[in-house]
């Protein structure tokens, strides 16, 4: 036998025109959603891309200022500290030239003699003598780093300890 479906066990089905219209306001719900929320995430990926925009330019222009910045480093004197020994070692280059201008006079003067005794000219060689002892017993001037100045004689140095000896010979020689 089968049975009959009672009052409380029937379903009844609506018209299918019925669900058409709720879907179609379901429908019509989603889209303003979509629409609505489609305009704010299109307006945050524009904002987004021009966030990475700036922060690429941003970058680029520290890139630039670390560049200038390392460029004006170098051309500039920072530290102030080298501006004094600098002058020292300039005062003490200064000294040293005279020096090396000295013991070059000396060593002319002494090549001269050789010269002037080759072509007879014993007062020339003679007068040589005299300028190239006067060299050798001359203390040039040096002005030292604090301002006062500092005597060097010539005859003291290494490099013209025999110049005197050498002269002796050459003396007897002329005389």
């Amino acid at each position: 036998e089968t049975s009959r479906p009672t009052a409380g066990n029937v379903i009844t089905l609506r018209k299918p025109e019925t669900f058409t219209l709720h879907l179609d306001a379901v429908e019509l719900a989603l889209l303003d959603q979509v629409r609505s929320k489609s305009e704010k995430f299109f307006r945050e990926t524009n904002r987004f891309s021009e966030l990475q925009k700036l922060v690429t330019e941003s970058v680029d222009e520290v890139k630039e200022l670390r560049t200038e910045i390392h460029s004006l480093q170098e051309r500039c004197v920072t530290n102030v500290e080298l501006v004094p020994i600098m002058d020292n070692t300039r005062a003490d280059l200064r000294a040293i030239s005279r020096v090396m201008e000295g013991i070059e006079d000396v060593v002319n003067c002494k090549a001269s003699i050789a010269s002037l005794m080759s072509v007879g000219d014993h007062l020339g060689a003679i007068e040589a003598l005299r300028v190239a002892r006067s060299l050798l017993a001359q203390t040039p001037e040096q002005e030292s780093g604090d301002g006062s100045s500092q005597h060097l004689s010539l005859g003291k140095l290494r490099a013209l300890s025999k110049m005197g000896e050498q002269l002796d010979q050459y003396e007897k020689l002329v005389v």
